[in-house]
C-alpha cells in the first residue's frame, strides 16, 4: 500500500537522496545554531539584558527541536508519518527564529533547506498522516504539547504592558500574532507533538522583532 511503502526502499530515488539529505543540511545546522547559542551565553548573555534567560533558553530549545525534526525525518522515513508537514513548519520555525536576530550564523539556511526537503517530499507522496505512539511516547508527547501551551501562555505576560508605550493598533497587531501562533500550535499538537514546545520562543522572537521595528519605523518606545 501507498501509506506503508518505505521510501529508503529505493535509496537511489532523486527525490529520496534529495528530501533526506536537505533534511540532514537543515537539521545539522539547526542543531549547531543552538551549540553556538550555548557557547555565546558563556560567559555573557546570548540576547540583550532586557530579555531574561529563560528566554535565551528557549530560543536554544526551540533550534535544538528544529533541528532533531530535520535530522529525525532524514534518519528514519516513511510515507504517511507526515514528513513534509513537519519539515515545512520546522523550516518555517527556522526562519522565524533567525528572523528575531537572536542567532548564530549561517541565517536563514537552516530554514530554507527544511523548507526545501519538505516541499521534495510532498512530490515524493508523503502527504500527511499520523503514527501511532506507544504508551511512554504518547504521555511524553502530551507532556511537550502541555508544556509548550503553558509557554505560549506565559509569552504573553511580558508584553501586556506594552500599552503604555504601544498605540491600540500596534497592541492588536502584536496580539493577533499571539493568536496566531497560538492557533498555529493547537493546529499541531496531534501530528508534530515535538515542534510545539518551539512555537513560544518562535513567538516571542516575532514580537520582539516587531517591537523593534515599530521603534525604528513609528517611534514605539517599548
Amino acid at each position: 500500500m501507498q501509506a506503508s511503502r518505505r521510501l529508503d526502499a529505493t535509496p537511489r530515488s532523486p527525490q529520496v537522496v534529495a528530501a533526506r539529505l536537505l533534511a540532514a543540511v537543515g537539521g545539522g545546522l539547526s542543531l549547531f545554531k543552538a551549540i553556538a547559542l550555548i557557547a555565546r551565553g558563556v560567559p555573557g548573555p546570548v540576547s540583550p539584558p532586557t530579555i531574561p534567560p529563560i528566554i535565551d533558553a528557549g530560543f536554544i530549545l526551540a533550534y535544538a527541536l528544529v533541528g532533531a525534526a530535520g535530522l529525525g525525518a532524514a534518519l528514519a522515513w516513511r510515507v504517511g508519518d507526515g514528513r513534509a508537514g513537519r519539515l515545512a513548519l520546522a523550516g518555517a520555525l527556522g526562519l522565524l527564529l533567525d528572523a528575531s536576530g537572536i542567532t548564530a550564523a549561517p541565517w536563514g539556511l537552516p530554514g530554507l533547506a527544511l523548507l526545501a526537503a519538505g516541499g521534495v517530499a510532498y512530490v515524493a507522496g508523503d502527504t500527511g498522516g499520523r503514527r501511532e505512539r506507544s504508551g511512554p511516547l504518547r504521555a511524553a508527547a502530551r507532556l511537550a504539547v502541555g508544556l509548550g501551551l503553558l509557554a505560549q501562555v506565559a509569552v504573553a505576560v511580558p508584553f501586556l504592558a506594552v500599552g503604555l508605550a504601544v498605540p491600540g493598533y500596534g497592541v492588536l497587531g502584536l496580539y493577533a500574532v499571539w493568536g496566531l501562533m497560538l492557533a498555529l500550535a493547537l493546529r499541531v499538537r496531534h501530528a508534530h507533538p515535538w515542534l510545539v514546545p518551539a512555537i513560544p520562543p518562535v513567538t516571542f522572537a516575532v514580537i520582539y522583532r516587531l517591537l523593534l521595528l515599530g521603534g525604528e519605523i513609528f517611534g514605539w518606545t517599548a
